[in-house]
């Protein structure tokens, strides 16, 4: 790609850092191009993303009569079994649709690729309250996991959650989960240097895992994961 104010000077690399919300999640990623020609780029992506279940929603602790050694109940998704996170390799290309029309214009293209998507789900813990008196209403807590001494009942009983554990925990126990990934999207730069990226990109992108992925206890979850997406990009070409 040329420069038209440095006439015969020809980009043929670029590199990117973005930053991305999603509607199931948010994610940053690194994209390393090759410029092929005028027309189209050839594109490396790695992507870092947490994936959310549409039905997560944060909740706040309603102990009432405990009487706990701990302060103010923490928040907490209820229901949620685990947390998932993805790295994400893919391969593709970036075509023009329409470059420029003036220094401070907007160039749109076309953005379609795919690769490697390697989830890794986290179990979620939650402080749970357990009673050590005759009364029941003094309990002490324990920071749990879904499963643990057949905690399943407790787990999903609102009224004997403290809340949120720290997000530390369960990383000792991750599981990999393997898939693939799609993704389509418009891509709009801006600014007046081509050197010099600054770009919108807005699309869609499909995540496939070989199994269900347990984000839920009391939810359908699924191996398909969908979402919509809109992302910051900044960068440099060089030559």
């Amino acid at each position: 790609m040329r420069d038209p104010k440095k006439k015969g000077i020809i980009y043929r690399k670029e590199f990117t850092f973005g930053a991305k919300i999603a509607s199931n999640g948010w994610g940053v990623v690194f994209n390393t191009g090759k410029i092929l020609n005028i027309k189209r780029t050839r594109l490396f992506e790695f992507e870092l993303a947490d994936i959310k279940h549409p039905k997560e929603k944060k909740q706040s602790a309603e102990l009432g009569f405990w009487s706990l050694p701990v302060g103010s109940p923490k928040d907490f998704y209820y229901g949620k079994q685990n947390e998932f996170f993805t790295i994400r390799a893919g391969f593709g290309y970036r075509r023009n649709i329409a470059e420029k029309a003036e220094k401070n214009g907007v160039n749109l293209s076309l953005v379609y690729l795919g690769g490697i998507s390697l989830g890794f789900l986290k179990p979620y813990y939650l402080d749970l309250a357990y009673p050590i008196d005759s009364a029941g209403d003094i309990a002490e807590v324990r920071s749990e996991k879904y499963g643990d001494n057949n905690n399943q009942a407790k787990f999903t009983n609102w009224y004997e959650i403290v809340g949120a554990s720290g997000f530390g925990k369960g990383f000792k126990e991750l599981e990999p989960v393997p898939g693939v990934y799609a993704k389509l999207a418009l891509n709009f730069e801006f600014g007046s240097r081509d050197n010099f990226i600054t770009a919108l990109e807005g699309g869609f992108m499909a995540d496939i895992y070989y199994k269900k992925v347990p984000i839920m206890i009391n939810q359908d979850n699924n191996f398909l994961w969908m979402q919509a997406y809109l992302s910051l990009h900044i960068g440099k070409r060089k030559q």
